[in-house]
C-alpha cells in the first residue's frame, strides 16, 4: 500500500470513529426533549446513553474475532451500512422503545470500529509512525462524547431531535459509499472462535445489573424484584470472570488483570469515564429541567469543557514523559474534586460559574484519562498488548455506562446526592493514586 492509500483508509476510520462517538453522547442534550416527546421519566430516559455505552462495552472483546475471521472492507461496509440502518430507525421512530433499539444497533457499530481502528494503525503503519497515529485515535476517543452534547445543542436550538439522527444517516451513507472504494483488505485471516456463553453471560449480567439500578431510581425504593435483579447480576458477572479463567477459548485474558501496572491505570481511567459521562449526562439535564434552558444554552456551557479536552489530549503524553503518571494522576484527580465540589450548590451558582467548574474538571479528568492506556501497556507483556487493549477498552465503557446509570438514578432523588458520589468515586481515584500507584 502506497502512503496515500494508508493515510486514506486511516483518515476514513478516523473519520467515521468520530461520528460514532459523537453520537454516543449528543442525546446528553435532548435527553429532556425525548422524556416530553415520549413521556418516559428520567430514570427511563438515560438508558439512550448508558445503554449505548454497555453495548459498545461490550462489543470491544468481540473485536479479534472479527478481525481475524472477515475481510477489512467488509467489517467496515457492514458496520457503515448498520449504522445507517440504526440512524434511519431512530429518525422515524413512533415511541420510545423503537428508538432505543436504533441506539443499540448505532452502539453496536462504536464498539466494533474502536479497536479496529487500533488494530489498523498496528498493521498498516511501521512502528516509528504509530505513536503520532494512536495519540490522534487518542484525541477522538477522548474528545468525541465530549463534543457530542455541544454540536447537538447548537442542532436542537433550530429543530427537534430527530435531525440529528438525519445528519448522521446521511453522513453515513457517504462513509459507506467511500468505503467501497477507500478500505482495503489487511485481515490477517485466522479462523477464531467466539465464546458464546460468555457473551450471554457478560450481557446478561452488565444488563441486570444496569436495569436493577434504574429501577431504583424510577420507583425511588429497593424492592425485592429489584434487588434479586442486582444480585443475580453480579453472580453471573462472578460466573462469566470465573469462565474466562478457566477456558482456552476466552471472551477477555483477564488474566493480565494479574499485572498491578496494569490494572491501577486501568482503574483510573475508569474511574474518569465514570465521572466524565456521568455528570456530563446531568448537567445539561438539571439546567434544563430546574432552569428551563434550552439546548443550545447547556451546550455552549459544556463548549469550552469539550474545546479545553481537545487542547490537554496532545500535551498530556508529555506531561507524561516528564513528570510520570503517579504525579500527573495525583494533580489530575485533586483539580477535578476541587471542580466538582461547587456543583454541591449547583442552584446558587451562575451559568459562568458552571461553566468554569466544568472546565476544571475537564482539565483534571484530560491528565489522567489520556495517558493511562500508555501507562498500562507499557509494561505488559507484548504477547498480551491486543488482550490488554480489549480488557482495558471493555472496562473503561462499563464504567462509563455505570457513571450515566447511578448519578441518573440519584439525580432521581437530589442532585445533591449525585453530585456527592460523584465527588467520592473521584476522592476514591485519588486515594488510588497517592498509595498503590508507583
Amino acid at each position: 500500500m502506497s502512503d496515500f492509500q494508508k493515510n486514506s483508509m486511516m483518515g476514513l476510520f478516523l473519520t467515521s470513529l468520530l461520528i460514532a462517538l459523537i453520537t454516543e453522547t449528543f442525546l446528553n442534550n435532548a435527553l429532556f426533549a425525548v422524556m416530553q416527546t415520549f413521556d418516559v421519566s428520567a430514570s427511563v430516559v438515560h438508558w439512550l446513553s448508558s445503554l449505548y455505552i454497555l453495548v459498545l462495552g461490550l462489543m470491544i472483546p468481540t473485536s479479534a474475532f472479527i478481525f481475524y475471521n472477515f475481510s477489512t472492507r467488509v467489517i467496515y461496509v457492514a458496520m457503515m451500512g448498520l449504522f445507517a440502518i440504526g440512524s434511519l430507525i431512530c429518525l422515524v421512530s413512533p415511541n420510545f422503545y423503537i428508538l432505543l433499539l436504533g441506539r443499540v444497533l448505532q452502539a453496536v457499530v462504536a464498539g466494533t470500529l474502536m479497536p479496529l481502528v487500533q488494530n489498523v494503525v498496528l498493521v498498516i503503519y511501521e512502528k516509528s509512525r504509530r505513536p503520532f497515529i494512536f495519540g490522534l485515535v487518542g484525541m477522538i476517543i477522548a474528545i468525541g462524547p465530549a463534543i457530542g452534547p455541544v454540536l447537538s445543542g447548537f442542532v436542537l436550538h433550530y429543530t427537534s431531535f430527530r435531525s440529528l439522527f438525519l445528519i448522521v444517516f446521511i453522513l453515513s451513507l457517504v462513509l459507506f459509499s467511500l468505503g467501497l472504494k477507500l478500505i482495503f483488505d489487511i485481515s490477517p485471516h485466522e479462523e477464531r472462535k467466539l465464546d458464546f456463553q460468555s457473551l450471554a453471560y457478560s450481557t446478561l449480567g452488565f444488563g441486570l445489573l444496569l436495569s436493577s439500578l434504574s429501577l431504583m431510581g424510577e420507583h425511588h425504593q429497593v424492592d425485592m424484584m429489584t434487588l434479586s435483579m442486582l444480585v443475580l447480576g453480579i453472580v453471573i458477572l462472578g460466573v462469566f470472570c470465573l469462565r474466562q479463567l478457566t477456558i482456552r477459548n476466552y471472551l477477555m485474558n483477564l488474566r493480565v488483570l494479574k499485572d498491578r501496572t496494569f490494572t491501577l491505570p486501568m482503574l483510573l481511567a475508569s474511574i474518569c469515564n465514570f465521572s466524565l459521562l456521568g455528570v456530563e449526562l446531568v448537567i445539561p439535564l438539571y439546567l434544563q429541567q430546574m432552569n428551563n434552558l434550552d439546548a443550545l444554552t447547556t451546550g455552549l456551557i459544556l463548549l469550552p469543557g469539550s474545546l479545553l479536552l481537545g487542547v490537554i489530549s496532545p500535551f498530556s503524553g508529555r506531561l507524561y514523559q516528564k513528570f510520570g503518571y503517579k504525579k500527573l494522576a495525583i494533580v489530575g484527580f485533586s483539580i477535578l474534586i476541587l471542580g466538582t465540589l461547587p456543583y454541591l450548590m449547583i442552584e446558587s451558582l451562575s451559568l459562568v460559574a458552571i461553566t468554569i467548574f466544568y472546565m476544571i474538571r475537564i482539565g483534571g479528568l484530560g491528565l489522567v484519562l489520556i495517558p493511562s492506556l500508555p501507562h498500562a501497556m507499557e509494561n505488559l507483556n507484548k504477547d498480551y498488548t491486543v488482550d490488554g487493549n480489549a480488557v482495558f477498552s471493555t472496562i473503561r465503557e462499563i464504567a462509563a455506562a455505570l457513571g450515566m446509570t447511578i448519578l441518573m438514578t440519584l439525580l432521581a432523588l437530589s442532585h445533591l446526592l449525585s453530585f456527592t458520589i460523584a465527588i467520592a468515586i473521584a476522592a476514591i481515584g485519588l486515594l488510588i493514586a497517592l498509595f498503590f500507584v508507583k
